[in-house]
């Protein structure tokens, strides 16, 4: 006979799986669509990571295809150094500027992502963190950017 040692587990997960709970980007519908890039400028790396999750989010069979320009930004500015002039904390602001083309008519959709961070001592560690800030500033902004012509598509 199987005991159950914590009925409050065995009824959360009954109720999360019973409850109609999905994950918001994995819906059909956002699927459903195409980007294809068309012009790219900005800062390189960050254009990088932008591709790659334009790519990821993208339905390759999709009908629904839209063309996107985009225009790139990523800063790294110094907020405040010690005694020494060594810089202590920094603001790291990502930025992206798209034009998507709808239905044969322009719109212009702006992203901005920011976080400020304390100074590592470990420069690996804290160029190692930076890059993983960079990935999911690039993924945010796209999932954004897929709900946001969705929801003027549907308009």
């Amino acid at each position: 006979m199987i005991q159950i040692r914590n009925p409050i587990i065995i009824f959360l997960l009954i109720f999360l799986y019973n409850c109609g709970y999905s994950p918001v980007y994995n819906n059909s519908k956002n699927n459903d669509i195409k980007l294809n890039i068309t012009s790219i400028s900005g800062d390189n790396s960050f254009n990088n990571q932008i591709k790659t999750y334009a790519k990821l989010y993208s339905n390759l069979n999709s009908k629904n295809e839209y063309e996107l320009t985009i225009n790139s930004d990523y800063e790294k500015i110094t907020i405040s150094k010690n005694s020494e002039g060594v810089a202590t904390s920094y603001k790291i602001i990502a930025t992206a500027n798209f034009t998507v083309n709808m239905n044969g008519k322009n719109k212009d959709i702006n992203f901005q992502e920011t976080i400020k961070l304390d100074n590592n001592q470990d420069t690996f560690k804290e160029n190692t963190y930076e890059k993983s800030l960079q990935r999911n500033f690039a993924s945010s902004i796209i999932k954004k950017l897929i709900i946001r012509i969705l929801q003027d598509s549907d308009n």
